[in-house]
């Protein structure tokens, strides 16, 4: 595997509407792409590699027609000028169902 690239779940494209919290820092953005081990987050000032972030974004619910707000937690693994990578740290059974919904289709609210 490559060192630039260590994703093993497909990604899905999106542009979902989210907002983020590490530590003292909070700002909203746009996930621009997901999958069951971490997500891309387009925000004006991202959090630090290494930094714990907590993100919550919508998601698909088959049981509702609206998404349901999801919390994700994990890892800032890169981080270019307005753009994060986070690696999920651990994903609830319903949240983990939400991101098997997404694929392979591309969302966008």
């Amino acid at each position: 595997m490559s060192q630039g690239n260590r994703r093993r779940s497909p990604r899905t494209a999106t542009s979902l509407m989210g907002q983020w919290s590490a530590g003292k820092m909070r700002d909203q953005g746009t996930v621009t792409d997901i999958s069951r081990e971490g997500l891309s987050l387009k925000t004006s000032l991202p959090p630090g590699l290494k930094r714990a972030v907590k993100v919550f974004v919508p998601l698909p619910d088959s049981g509702t027609p609206r998404p349901q707000l999801h919390l994700v937690e994990g890892v800032v693994v890169w981080r270019k000028k307005r753009s994060c990578g986070v690696l999920f740290s651990d994903l609830c059974r319903a949240t983990s169902k939400a991101l098997t919904q997404l694929e392979p289709q591309a969302l966008h609210f």
